[in-house]
């Protein structure tokens, strides 16, 4: 009801910025949603780069293993159940016999501290089976994503604004034939021999409403 009570410009600039605003908002969620499944799919290929170095000396025959590279968290179990190598934090290093239940794909795993995803891969040899822990850090995944849709929203309002700000120059452009002819108007009423209304030179809708109404006005002449 309010709305309907707008101008014609104001009417037509919020419509657009509403319009704008929906299509930015999907925009800003399908490319939120396509960072997201890149940073889980990279995080899992680190993952298993991380562990195939030591599947590799496991397999060789090698029982000493090397330590992990720099900021890898690694931990290496041998077939007697001891610890042969780890870089675990202490929040993992305590659940080390539920990282083991979790072989298979990477699964994410929350402690009291962070949230990792965790890949557990077994590895069979003649002395055992081995069970080789890699470990994520989920966090900074989560605040890059976050720092990356801030960003994205604080750059769809500036569009929406813009757009809108467009909006209503474009709007005011166009009527602007409208307001010279509601002038001419006013004076045609208190001065009937007052020149007629102007006719811009575009063959637009509104030139041939100020031709239909000159039409008009010179019948009632």
């Amino acid at each position: 009801m309010v709305f309907s009570r707008l101008t014609i410009r104001w009417r037509i600039t919020i419509g657009s910025a509403l319009i704008a605003a929906v299509f930015f908002g999907i925009g800003v969620f399908a490319f939120r949603s396509q960072v997201s499944s890149i940073l889980g799919s990279t995080t899992e290929t680190l993952l298993r780069h991380d562990a195939a170095p030591i599947k590799t000396e496991i397999l060789g025959g090698d029982d000493r293993i090397d330590e992990p590279g720099k900021g890898q968290l690694i931990a290496v179990v041998d077939p007697t159940g001891t610890t042969r190598r780890s870089t675990l934090p202490s929040d993992l290093t305590a659940r080390l016999p539920e990282l083991l239940r979790l072989h298979g794909d990477p699964k994410p795993f929350t402690t009291t501290k962070e949230t990792y995803l965790v890949l557990t891969q077994k590895v069979e040899t003649p002395q055992g089976r081995w069970s080789v822990i890699a470990v994520r850090d989920l966090d900074a995944s989560v605040l890059i994503l976050d720092r990356i849709t801030e960003s994205l929203l604080i750059g769809a309002l500036v569009l929406v604004l813009g757009f809108g700000t467009a909006s209503w120059l474009l709007t005011g452009a166009a009527l602007r034939p409208v307001n010279r002819m509601r002038r001419r108007a006013s004076e045609l009423s208190r001065n009937p021999l007052a020149l007629p209304l102007p006719v811009g030179p575009a063959r637009d809708e509104l030139s041939a409403l100020a031709t239909t109404l000159n039409e008009f006005i010179d019948q009632q002449r």
